[in-house]
């Protein structure tokens, strides 16, 4: 399986004006193949993925590499943007896909935890982009303790309950993890100080996570 990257604005050796779009542009580049500067013409070819940040211009649109897309030759087309919210109502279908989260995200999570891109590798080789390599994983444990939290709230009497301590174990680890403040401990006792700093945490998960 070969790798490649396709910017519009890199084009004749410019840059794209954006840092994490360079960023990530070296990153796949360097850990995965090199910058591809067209859409491939060769009706022959497979075992490709490219990522696409596509312009509007001819020769270079988003439907120019949906029709080179092919599944069945594990030719893999990825598109990415700067606004990939605009990307929440398209489906991955027939070799296309579409990157969702943030590439500043992506970037920081390809960083810090080499092995998203092994098996992200794997996956293609596979047959079957495995596009969660490039999300946050959906933090549960935070989520069902900030639930209780909201819940002694309402009825303070079910705090004396016996809770799994790995469930708060695990809740507090989240929570520094993704922004929460280091080293605090969440049980019955502290989570409804900390109830909106959570919620803005998982706040931050809606478009992009993994659930």
């Amino acid at each position: 399986m070969n790798y490649r990257y396709f910017d519009h604005k890199l084009e004749d050796g410019g840059r794209n004006g954006l840092e994490y779009f360079q960023a990530f542009q070296d990153l796949i580049v360097e850990t995965m193949g090199r910058i591809s500067r067209s859409v491939p013409s060769n009706p022959n070819i497979n075992d490709v993925t490219i990522f696409v940040h596509a312009g509007d211009q001819k020769g270079l649109t988003r439907d120019d590499w949906k029709r080179f897309a092919d599944i069945s030759k594990r030719r893999f087309v990825i598109f990415v943007s700067s606004h990939p919210e605009e990307f929440n109502h398209k489906n991955d279908s027939g070799g296309v896909y579409w990157l969702k989260a943030p590439l500043q995200l992506v970037v920081q999570l390809l960083s810090n935890d080499s092995t998203r891109l092994e098996r992200f590798k794997q996956s293609c080789s596979e047959g079957n982009p495995d596009m969660s390599c490039f999300y946050l994983t959906f933090p549960k444990n935070l989520v069902a303790a900030y639930l209780l939290g909201l819940a002694f709230n309402k009825n303070p009497s079910i705090r004396t309950q016996d809770f799994p301590k790995a469930l708060w174990s695990s809740a507090s680890e989240e929570f520094t993890k993704y922004g929460g403040k280091e080293g605090l401990c969440l049980n019955p006792n502290t989570i409804g100080n900390q109830l909106d700093a959570i919620k803005k945490i998982l706040t931050s998960f809606g478009q992009y996570s993994t659930c």
